[in-house]
């Protein structure tokens, strides 16, 4: 499962910076947990693509991109959620639902992203 979330969590992050003129900020739990993210595909990515990449620490929960989507300003392009919180952002319209087989291309030796991924995994972006 931890492999399965950072492939989500890099297929959202080169999302992102393809779509975003700027930097991306991507939200984590902190500590030595973001640092791994970062070190680990983070930096790598953004040094590939040439785009910034902004760190931002939370605690979890809903409430912050709640807040930000109400306002209509929203300055956070990924976030490394619970489970749970990326159901509930789904139901309530706070993330979009990728379809892996329409929103992805397949692998480099021809599988669908739906023989890649569990049926039930969700990748989210703002």
């Amino acid at each position: 499962m931890k492999k399965l979330s950072k492939l989500l969590l890099a297929l959202s992050f080169v999302l992102s910076m393809a779509t975003s003129a700027f930097a991306v900020t991507v939200v984590s739990w902190g500590g030595a947990y973001t640092e791994s993210q970062k070190l680990g595909y983070g930096d790598p990515t953004a040094a590939k693509l040439g785009v910034p990449v902004d760190w931002v620490d939370y605690t979890g929960g809903l409430s912050e991109i709640k807040a930000q989507k109400e306002a209509g300003k929203i300055t956070w392009d990924i976030m490394d959620v619970y489970a749970r919180d990326t159901i509930i952002g789904c139901d309530e319209g706070i993330f979009h639902e990728f379809d892996f087989d329409k929103d992805f291309s397949p692998a480099p030796d021809g599988t669908p992203k739906r023989d890649n991924s569990p049926h039930h995994s969700l990748n989210n972006l703002m």
